[in-house]
């Protein structure tokens, strides 16, 4: 059973007439052409990688092989994308798979492969238009009315062929009651660009006509009139005839009686252009331009006209690229399921390989991450305690800022000239923290000859967590952590044993006295904590604003409370007038 889909309402969109509409847009409209473009370079630069099914080897085998198979092709995988997203114009894109049995050079180019080790692989994606469909392209099974294959005519023969829709791969940006046509995101943005398409054409012939006048064809008066002889009116006509042809384009014109003279007899034949004086009541330029401003909300792409007005600020350009950028990560979620769940299953089945060691297709990001803002993000948490140096953050940071990861020479230390003098500077701490420059305490025990031997590449500590952990025995010496708080978290953070964190703990903060407590009555430290506290936090937030100092006026003031229950209601002191209150308080 084959047949077509009636799911457009206006009958000049249907069928091939929208494809044809669809290709006029996204070749002739210059804002939809500029979507497009952005589209379609953004997404070519996205990175890609293959995922293995778990971490054994045979896992990260296969991936690499799905891999390779992508940049295997007889088009590239960027001519492969850009293929793809002709489903944004259309509403979907057709693929017919074709395998091949990777045997290094063959007879048809094709078929060549880079690689020689008898696996199959993926020949070509080779892209089925959506103009070349039949005008009844679907075969629908008449049991399930579920399509079962695709008719296309395609050139140069145009001759019907039919394509098994298990054949396929099939790319739709958005789905509408599973129709194998897909939703374009084009037909969102009809309305728009016919409206300024008339409006541009209409403009052009009106500034045509501004510049070059109206012609104005003045013929006797006689010859309008009902008792016109027929070379009168024979004259009449050839004149009608010819003041259209005097501007190429629009037939415009006026013929009409001449005028009379002073002496009131006519003047006869006479021909001249008319100016249209003034300016237009309409401005024209404002219509297109709201036009062109919808056909780009369809496609969240406004942010390319800001600035063409002289107007927009930098964060609502971020605002709209950022969710233009979402917009595009939706789309190459689409393109990793398609091919996660049909084509990198069939091409492991294909080789035999199990289900359980099937890899996935994944995409990175769109957008350039923000460095800015990723290196705020990181120095608060780490400032917080809630995020801590390690191997896997700084790969992942030197990754998101496309920065080469650090090597290491032979004693294992950083071979960066940054990372060599954080050594320097902090040798002595890290001699206590280093295993490899760990002195050995003659009362340690032996290495037992049976046990493996742990390398010190695998436990030293880098630049940043040897800083880290200058900070927590500078905090316990300062007395704002208690001793065994200290030694606790570099046994927690740092993976040592108790005697090691002692030993980098050396004799700081065994005579531990806190610096924040006041000397108030019983029960009221905890009270003065929590109170300077909540004007801190309430600071940070832009609730409570610094003001100079009450008694003197010096800008250099700290708030006092006259009432710890009351943790807002403070009073702002310079030091000097803070501490002679508290002394006249005692």
């Amino acid at each position: 059973m084959g047949g077509m889909l009636q799911e457009e309402f206006n009958p000049k969109l249907a069928g091939q007439k929208w494809i044809k509409t669809a290709r006029e847009m996204a070749t002739n409209e210059p804002v939809l052409g500029g979507a497009m473009l952005a589209m379609e370079m953004l997404t070519r630069r996205a990175p890609w990688k293959v995922e293995p099914a778990n971490q054994s080897t045979e896992a990260h085998k296969w991936a690499e092989f799905v891999d390779t198979c992508r940049h295997d092709m007889a088009f590239t995988w960027s001519e492969h994308i850009s293929e793809i997203l002709q489903c944004v114009v259309y509403g979907a894109s057709y693929f017919e798979r074709v395998h091949k049995i990777r045997h290094g050079e063959s007879d048809h180019p094709e078929f060549d492969s880079k690689h020689n080790d008898g696996l199959i692989g993926w020949a070509k994606m080779a892209p089925r238009s959506m103009d070349s469909l039949s005008y009844e392209p679907w075969v629908y099974d008449e049991a399930t009315a579920r399509v079962t294959a695709m008719r296309q005519m395609p050139a140069p023969d145009f001759r019907e062929r039919i394509i098994p829709w298990s054949k396929l791969a099939v790319f739709r940006v958005r789905s509408s009651k599973d129709s194998p046509e897909g939703r374009s995101l084009f037909r969102a943005a009809y309305v728009p660009y016919y409206f300024a398409k008339r409006i541009r054409e209409v403009e052009a012939i009106g500034v045509e006509r501004d510049l070059a006048g109206l012609p104005d064809m003045q013929i006797p008066l006689e010859c309008f009139m009902p008792g016109a002889s027929d070379g009168q009116k024979a004259m009449r006509a050839h004149f009608e005839q010819m003041v259209p042809r005097i501007r190429r384009g629009e037939y415009e014109g006026l013929v009409r009686p001449s005028e009379l003279d002073s002496k009131g007899n006519p003047t006869g034949y006479k021909f001249g252009l008319v100016n249209s004086g003034g300016r237009r009541p309409v401005d024209v330029d404002a219509i297109i331009r709201r036009y062109e401003s919808r056909m780009l909300i369809a496609f969240l792409c406004e942010f390319l006209l800001l600035g063409t007005d002289k107007v927009g600020s930098f964060a609502l350009s971020s605002d709209k690229t950022e969710l233009f950028s979402l917009g595009l990560g939706a789309i190459l979620d689409m393109i990793c399921e398609v091919y996660n769940r049909t084509e990198i299953p069939l091409l492991m089945k294909l080789n035999g390989v199990p289900q359980e060691l099937t890899p996935t297709l994944e995409h990175g990001d769109v957008e350039k991450v923000n460095l800015v803002d990723v290196a705020s993000y990181v120095s608060t948490l780490t400032g917080a305690g809630h995020l801590m140096p390690s191997e896997e953050l700084d790969k992942h940071l030197l990754e998101i800022a496309d920065l080469p990861q650090a090597k290491t020479i032979d004693d294992g230390a950083p071979a960066t000239p940054i990372a060599r003098r954080e050594l320097v500077e902090l040798a002595p701490i890290e001699e206590s923290i280093a295993p490899e420059r760990e002195r050995i305490e003659p009362d340690e025990p032996e290495t037992k000859a049976d046990e493996p031997e742990v390398k010190a590449a695998d436990t030293a500590l880098n630049g940043a967590q040897v800083t880290a952990a200058q900070g927590i025995v500078t905090s316990v010496a300062a007395g704002e952590l208690p001793r065994d708080t200290g030694v606790s978290m570099l046994v927690e953070f740092f993976t040592m044993d108790v005697a090691r964190a002692e030993r980098v703990m050396g004799s700081v903060g065994r005579g531990f006295v806190p610096t924040t407590v006041a000397k108030l009555r019983d029960g009221q430290s905890q009270r003065h904590q929590d109170a300077h506290a909540t004007v801190q936090n309430a600071r940070d937030r832009g609730d409570l604003v610094k003001k100079p100092c009450s008694e003197c006026g010096d800008s250099n003031s700290e708030a006092h409370h006259d009432d710890y229950d009351k943790p807002l209601d403070v009073r702002w002191l310079c030091r000097p007038c803070h501490s002679a209150l508290h002394s006249r308080n005692k």
